[in-house]
């Protein structure tokens, strides 16, 4: 089953997303989950289905090495 991983900022926009084929629900999740470090909102859609809403690394300020 192909799913939609939609990579958005702080603000909601999506900054990219892809289309990658995973074998369950579960699997595209921990694929998100994966990303989250490095995005601030992670969506995985199936078709016109919301599987998982992921909140990650808040983009809207800079972030300190600190």
């Amino acid at each position: 089953m192909n799913y939609s991983i939609h990579y958005k900022n702080a603000l909601g926009a999506v900054a990219r997303s892809e289309s990658l084929p995973f074998a369950s629900d579960s699997e595209a999740v921990i694929h998100g989950r994966a990303k989250s470090g490095f995005n601030a909102i992670i969506e995985v859609w199936m078709g016109d289905r919301l599987v998982v809403r992921l909140f990650g690394l808040d983009t809207s300020r800079p972030t300190s090495l600190i």
